[in-house]
Formats: structure tokens, sequence, C-alpha cells
């Protein structure tokens, strides 16, 4: 395919709200209109009904604009046909759309030329629509862990071969790509909610075959509930195929979202640093969407009073249009925070 249809690709497989179209004059070609039929409308994981609709309607369009010749040029039967067939079908209330969950294919950022069935991803059930509200929150993959994800696809030697925590795992999409692609060699994905849980162990699963089966150097992650703040129980909820392992990296992401939380937080990580694994050099990353700077200073000032330094890591990542995979916007600036022993 050419880099243009491949990025539009995988946006359209993350179920991305405002994808890179390619231009009209490529889409008039037959050949590509039966590629995207056959790989965006003809197969599984084709996407929810609303989702297809709002993407097959632009393309029709911008096929439509682009044609000088109408006794050359047109869009092909097999996308008209699917279009009229989508029109059918009945369109999800606001409420119940927000809340449905679907199958979400993750890319990771290779090469437009790297082969399809060498493209490593990631399949994870979440509800993409999800609001920001209540305790589902976490059933959504939040454009935080995309950025934190995106830096450690760019710095993987960050996890090979480490021993990792991740705190408010939420879909689990980033110990996945430790677990899986970044061979790290144990991750722990933690959430305080038991349903979320759940949820992260049927997405461990769900990529088995794909991550780690037939690969003896890779092992899939384990899910367990944390709550932060029960440090007497730290102990039993870190263990791992019956023992505690020497943890090197702690990740987050969109965990320092509330003052309330955040002295929490900062206890839970001096325990982790300086009294469980001091030795280890432990540091851990936070991917933090800047919405209320006033949080995030609550943060650095509860770190500081505990010994912990925090820095901020000078990440720029690309442009939505310059994305090749884990694709995220940023409405919200997104900053990542290296916390370490002072």
């Amino acid at each position: 395919m050419d880099p243009s249809l491949v990025q539009f690709h995988r946006q359209y497989m993350q179920q991305v709200q405002n994808p890179t179209f390619p231009p009209g004059k490529y889409l008039l070609d037959g050949n590509v209109q039966n590629q995207i039929y056959k790989h965006f409308f003809d197969g599984p994981l084709k996407g929810p009904p609303a989702y297809q609709r709002k993407i097959l309607k632009r393309i029709i369009s911008l096929i439509e604009s682009a044609i000088v010749d109408p006794d050359e040029d047109a869009v092909i039967d097999p996308l008209m046909e699917h279009m009229g067939y989508l029109s059918t079908l009945p369109t999800l209330p606001p409420a119940e759309a927000a809340c449905e969950t679907q199958i979400i294919t993750y890319t990771l950022p290779e090469f437009f030329d790297t082969p399809a069935q060498l493209t490593p991803r990631i399949l994870i059930e979440e509800a993409p629509n999800l609001l920001a509200a209540g305790s589902n929150v976490g059933l959504r993959t939040w454009e935080a862990s995309l950025h934190l994800a995106t830096y450690v696809h760019a710095n993987s030697n960050l996890v090979r071969d480490k021993r990792i925590i991740e705190l408010g795992a939420g879909t689990g999409l980033v110990s996945l790509l430790c677990a899986g692609p970044l061979a790290a060699k144990q991750v722990l994905a933690t959430d305080g909610l038991p349903h979320i849980v759940d949820a992260v162990e049927k997405n461990i699963l769900r990529n088995h075959r794909s991550l780690f089966s037939g690969d003896a150097g890779r092992r899939m992650p384990i899910a367990k509930q944390l709550d932060w703040g029960d440090v007497q129980n730290l102990e039993e909820a870190l263990e791992f195929d019956g023992a505690i392992p020497e943890y090197d990296l702690i990740l987050g992401a969109d965990i320092t979202y509330s003052p309330d939380v955040v002295p929490i937080l900062a206890e839970l990580l001096k325990v982790l640093m300086m009294e469980m694994f001091p030795e280890n050099g432990m540091e851990a990353l936070i991917a933090s969407t800047v919405r209320n700077e006033k949080t995030l200073a609550v943060f650095r000032e509860a770190c500081r009073q505990r010994g912990l330094v925090v820095e901020d890591i000078d990440f720029e990542c690309p442009s939505g249009k310059e994305q090749k995979g884990l694709f995220h916007e940023q409405a919200f600036p997104i900053i990542i925070m290296r916390i370490r022993v002072r």
C-alpha cells in the first residue's frame, strides 16, 4: 500500500476520530478503492456502524470531488452498497454509544513499509467514546497512556529486561506493550478497582497468541488490584509467582488527577523506592495531561517532602499527521515526569 493508505488504515483500526485521509485523486484509483473495501469494510474488526458510516461517507465525498470524467471514474459498487447497508442500521443513543465497548487495534509506530504481518499490534477491548467521569474511566485508553507508550517505544532500553509495576493500568495497553514487543522481564499491571483489573486480565488473554505464544523470552503481565493507601498489604499485591521480584521501574499515566490523591501516590512511591527497593535505583515515569497546574504542583511538593526528585523529561511526540502508530491528539499538553530518590 501507499504510505498514506497504510497510515489511514492504522488510524481506522484504532478508530481515530479525525484520521488523515489520503487525497481524493489517489482514492480515484479502482484498485485503491478495492483495497479500502477489503481491508476496512469487508473483514473482521470492522468497527462500529456509526464509525464506519462517518469514515466511508468522507471517503465517498473525496472520491466524488476528485472525479473529472464521470465516464471513466466512479466510486466502486461494493463501497456504495456498503454505505447503503450502513444507512439501514440504527444509531445508538449518545449515552449508550459512550459506554459501548469495541476491540481497538493499536499499531506500534513502525515504518509504513514494514510488512503488515511484522508490525506489532495490541488488541484492547475498551469504550473509546467514554467520558472522563465515574468508576469506569479506566475502561478507555486515554491520551496520556498513548503518549507514555510512544515514549517507552522510542526508548525501549528503559524497559527491556526490567521488572515493572504499572500503577493505574486502565486498559492495560502500556503493560502489554512493555511485556510483549519491548521485552520487559516481568510486568505487574495494577489498578485500584476490581472490575478494571478484570478488564486488564481479559485484554492480556486477548493478546496471548499474538504477543506471547511461541516466544519463551516473553512473559505475560499479571494484573492485580492495588489500593495505594493500603501499604500494609503492599507486599501481597507485589507478589509475582509466589515471590516479590526486585522491581526496577514504575510506570503510570494520568494518575496525578486529583489533589486529594497525589499525596497518597507520593507516599506509595516513597515506600517502593526508599523502603522496599532502595538498592535497585528504582525510578518512576509518569505521564500526566496538564489540565490543572495546581494539582501537579501539589504532586511535585508531596514528592519533594518525601525525599523524591521530580524532573520533566524533554520529549516531543510527533504531531498527528507525522505519527505512525499509537495515534493520539494533545488537546491539553502532556508531560512525562521522571521521579527518583534524591
